[in-house]
């Protein structure tokens, strides 16, 4: 369970998989709507997530400089990141009209959202967003408010596809490769910033926040064989950051053995390079729910989730 919390606003959120519950809400902070839907978030009082201690599990050691006993800088250095911002998926789960990460949050697509949001990081020099071209005008009106570049690249037949084709417009210059899914809008500025450090120490790194619900194995008959322990299961997320060197290899290999992956960082864990779990949020959810104007809750949550991460926003 995580509450959220501002002045006399509280939601319970209980987050699962693939869905979100709440169970109290109030007012929104302010009583208008304004021009932005991120003008004015920033300035006001910050939001505060609390959530129960942290996992306390054992985690691998990262193959990092430190470790390895060369010199190695920690620091991502400013404007040496490419972000791969995925928008080409159908939604076909949603059974919505247009695909999920397009749908209105608060009068902003969902796909905005993460953009901004990386954006704002001074490691990022270009996002380079893979979407299908009857979208893309949606992203070319935010060019003159970002300071960073925006490119466009073709969606593929699958996700591999769709990364294989934003990585081929990653300025060769980037040091690092960072991969995120435009349908997961909360993810935060600490998050990223995290999990670039480990993609940087590492070669690879990937948001993830523990298991918590109870996971088995069952056999082609639906019989149980076994019950996994939760203390070494993973729920991935996005950002995965990989180096475009390494990830440029593993796609080689991927696709001269005609691999199918369904995450980015399994493409290096067939070269048999150590992928590191940066622990992230619970809250950095994927949206697949539908999203009708009338689902004020969801819009709430979002809307309060969102505004603590920012520090500025574009102006229309």
């Amino acid at each position: 369970m995580t509450a959220l919390h501002h002045g006399n606003m509280n939601c319970s959120i209980l987050c699962k998989r693939g869905a979100v519950s709440f169970v109290g809400f109030a007012a929104l902070p302010f009583s208008q709507p304004r021009a932005s839907a991120f003008e004015g978030l920033v300035r006001g009082p910050k939001f505060e997530f609390r959530e129960k201690g942290r996992s306390g599990r054992s985690r691998m050691t990262p193959y990092c400089a430190e470790n390895s006993g060369k010199e190695k800088s920690t620091i991502v250095m400013e404007k040496s990141v490419s972000v791969i911002l995925l928008a080409g998926g159908k939604g076909k789960r949603m059974g919505a009209s247009m695909p999920k990460q397009y749908l209105p949050l608060l009068g902003q697509p969902i796909a905005l959202y993460s953009l901004y949001t990386f954006s704002q990081l001074i490691q990022v020099k270009e996002i380079i967003v893979v979407c299908d071209p009857s979208y893309k005008d949606i992203f070319e009106g935010t060019k003159g408010k970002l300071c960073v570049e925006v490119k466009f690249a073709l969606p593929g037949k699958e996700r591999q596809d769709s990364v294989y084709s934003g990585l081929q417009a990653v300025d060769s210059s980037s040091e690092l490769v960072c991969i995120h899914d435009s349908a997961r809008p909360l993810v935060s500025t600490g998050d990223i910033e995290k999990v670039l450090k480990d993609g940087w120490l590492n070669g690879a790194a990937v948001l993830g926040v523990p298991v918590k619900a109870t996971i088995k194995e069952a056999n082609s008959q639906s019989f149980v064989v076994r019950t996994l322990d939760r203390k070494t299961l993973w729920e991935m997320q996005t950002p995965q950051v990989i180096k475009p060197d390494l990830l440029k290899k593993g796609f080689e290999l991927v696709n001269r053995g005609g691999l199918e992956v369904t995450d980015d960082v399994s493409i290096v864990e067939h070269l048999k390079h150590p992928v590191y779990i940066t622990e992230g949020s619970y809250t950095n959810i994927k949206v697949l729910m539908l999203l009708h104007p009338q689902h004020q809750l969801l819009q709430l949550l979002v809307f309060g989730s969102i505004s603590h991460h920012y520090h500025h926003s574009p102006s229309n």
